[in-house]
């Protein structure tokens, strides 16, 4: 059996007085375990693991002071665990779970930047000493025997792993969000370049401190696009908002399902001229599994309006919507630039060049792609478009009404007794031409036929109204029905409705001149027709919508590639689309002034001549989410006086700050959650 080892300057018998003053504590007799575990610190103050122990106990007793509200006895508990753990860290440094338990008190004081330079620490010791040697709450008694040195030293140092993401995640939801508040509260002057210069670098140090917020990167885009706003008039945009397009990449790729930064890069592009590029963006938008919750990264703070997160995302979702309405405008006056012969020419498409498109846009095997490649070969084979199925089985095309009632008699002989009852009723002269009509809107839209090389095209009849009857539907963002969705619902209708004429024919009355055999005559006729109806697949209506949505993504890749890439931009350009996303209503958003600026409003007051140099942290490149930096640094705060931001460098010997207790308080619940052990148990 592995006995855990004593700890630096502690005996077995040292250790079993630590875990019983532990043991006091979890059962319920807290005033006797905080008495003990101090008498045993005055007399063992080289003992690592009744340093340790009596952490752990004026930690939790910091705890239960402040959920009674108790803000002196919390001050001083803290404090006393934190002198407690800083000496047992001096003593054992290379101890992973004494680093843990003094970052979760660091949080608790609201010391976050020491709370992760520690958990950063003790994630990068390379020679962790066991972490039984040290825990007496996690592994007193024989609670270690269960696991080796390594799965424990693991186990510790993936609960650090995970503070440390906690810590990092509610400083970009919390510090970043109230430093982009204040920066957006400034107002600056009609003339104040150098203040709008100093927005900029306050926006940049944000991002770089930040690289993982993406509020943080938002708001450095957003400063980056006003400052272009600021220039001179006669200067052309284009340039500074090509930069602004050429970081985004890699910003939406720091936050999968981040709808906010989809949004601001499909409205740059729009007012770029890349409208290809800005549809793709809605796409991928409304294709988004696991959106994030927009409150989380919008600028300024609290822009995206809506009560619930559902409400949040519908107005997110409501943006996209109108820019693509946007782009359908654009799409038209360049649909309407063109010569007739040059309209008709682009409604002319060969199958072949739409299999091309979703062969090399989507996965090789994509349902689309297939079903092109499977009505080709058909039509090649049998000249026609169009076929039967049967409802039970996968993959069977007949070609004829009389081919589907003896496959279902011969297949399926559930139904044999079908035949002789059906050609005692059936009109002789009822086929599946009569039964299925032809698709009359179909023929009025398309003409299909084959080029000089044989390949088949459809031709698109250019009436008054194509455009809208052609790229609305295919601008929308629902995805086509597949070909096995169809054909699935297909089967569903078509086998209740031979489950109906199965039923009625066995009611068949055997009278073939009573009214009762008339009535039953024309009602399983109707359902015969209705089954044959059903069952028919036409391959020209299931590619149509391929066709259309090939059509339009080449009408917006055209569009793009016309003189809008290409011309100067201007702030009436960038208006067009921007201003509903920046704007705040309510609230004086730096960003609001920044358009009052573009407008020329000499009228425009600047506000209080407080410097926006206030408005960057003197410190921000040494918060603890800046990988490259390993000072200590004390979170962002607000100086509810001055109501400047800055921060605050808390040393060991500091009283606790008072900050938002709501907020601190569930960071902390969220650390103290990653229980040691919790890897090891799960």
């Amino acid at each position: 059996m592995v006995k855990p080892a004593a700890g630096a300057g502690a005996g077995a018998d040292l250790r079993k007085e630590a875990e019983a003053a532990v043991k006091l504590d979890r059962d319920g007799r807290h005033d006797e375990a905080l008495a003990r575990v101090d008498e045993l610190a005055a007399g063992h103050a080289g003992s690592s693991v009744v340093l340790y122990a009596a952490g752990r106990v004026h930690y939790a007793q910091a705890r239960r002071a402040k959920a009674a509200g108790e803000k002196e006895a919390v001050a001083h508990h803290l404090t006393t665990a934190h002198v407690y753990l800083t000496e047992a860290k001096r003593l054992v440094p290379n101890c992973i779970d004494i680093s843990v338990l003094l970052s979760r008190v660091l949080i608790e004081a609201a010391r976050h930047g020491e709370a992760g330079a520690e958990l950063r620490r003790a994630i990068g010791i390379h020679s962790p000493v066991d972490p039984a040697e040290n825990n007496v709450d996690m592994y007193g008694g024989d609670a270690c025997t269960t696991y080796t040195k390594d799965q424990r030293v693991e186990n510790s140092r993936e609960t650090a792993r995970l503070s440390f993401q906690a810590i990092r995640e509610w400083i970009c939801d919390n510090d970043v969000a109230l430093v982009v508040r204040k920066a957006c509260e400034v107002e600056l002057g009609a003339n104040d370049r150098q203040g709008m210069a100093q927005a900029l670098r306050t926006a940049n140090d944000l991002a770089k401190s930040y690289p993982q917020s993406s509020r943080a990167q938002l708001f450095r885009s957003y400063m980056k696009l006003n400052f272009a706003r600021s220039l001179d008039a006669t200067i052309d945009r284009r340039p500074f908002l090509d930069h602004i397009k050429d970081d985004m990449p890699e910003i939406v790729n720091l936050s999968n399902g981040s709808l906010v930064l989809s949004l601001f890069r499909a409205k740059l592009c729009f007012v770029l001229g890349s409208y290809e590029d800005a549809y793709l963006e809605c796409l991928v938008a409304f294709g988004t599994e696991k959106p994030v919750d927009p409150k989380l990264e919008d600028v300024p703070p609290g822009s995206v309006k809506g009560e619930e997160s559902a409400d949040r995302l519908s107005s997110i979702y409501s943006e996209f919507a109108r820019l693509i309405g946007r782009l359908l405008w654009v799409a038209k006056d360049y649909w309407d630039s063109m010569t007739i012969e040059k309209q008709d020419s682009f409604l002319s498409v060969r199958l072949i060049e739409v299999h091309k498109y979703y062969h090399e846009s989507y996965e090789s095997d994509h349902w689309a792609a297939r079903t092109i490649s499977d009505a080709l070969s058909f039509v090649k084979k049998t000249k026609s478009w169009r076929f039967w199925i049967c409802p039970y089985c996968v993959g069977k095309k007949l070609p004829d009404a009389d081919s589907v009632l003896r496959h279902l008699c011969s297949k399926h002989p559930a139904d044999k007794d079908l035949l002789p009852k059906l050609h005692l009723i059936l009109d002789p002269k009822l086929s599946d031409d009569t039964c299925v009509d032809d698709d009359f809107s179909l023929d009025e839209m398309i003409t299909v036929g084959q080029d000089s090389e044989d390949h088949y095209l459809f031709q698109f009849k250019n009436t008054d109204h194509i455009f809208e009857h052609l790229f609305l539907p295919a601008s929308s963002v629902t995805e086509e029905e597949s070909f096995a969705e169809i054909r699935g619902e297909k089967c569903k209708m078509g086998t209740e409705v031979l489950e109906k004429m199965k039923q009625r024919l066995k009611d068949l009355p055997t009278d073939k001149l009573s009214a009762e055999f008339d009535k039953a005559h024309r009602e399983v006729q109707e359902l015969w027709c209705d089954f044959l109806t059903i069952s028919m697949l036409d391959y020209r209506t299931v590619i149509l919508p391929l066709v259309e949505t090939f059509l339009w993504n080449e009408l917006i890749k055209d569009t793009s590639g016309d003189n809008a890439a290409s011309k100067s931009i201007d702030n009436a350009d960038i208006d067009t689309v921007f201003p509903d996303v920046i704007y705040d209503p309510g609230s004086n958003a730096l960003v609001q002034n920044f358009y009052k600026l573009s407008d020329g409003n000499e009228d425009h007051k600047s506000g209080d001549d407080q410097e926006t140099e206030n408005m960057k942290p003197s410190s921000l490149d040494n918060t603890l989410v800046d990988d490259e930096k390993g000072e200590e640094s004390g979170p962002l705060v607000e100086d509810r006086n001055s109501g400047t931001v800055h921060v605050v460098d808390k040393k060991s010997s500091d009283p606790t700050i008072d900050m938002d207790e709501s907020r601190i308080s569930k960071l902390a619940a969220r650390i103290a959650n990653v229980e040691l052990g919790s890897t090891m148990n799960s």
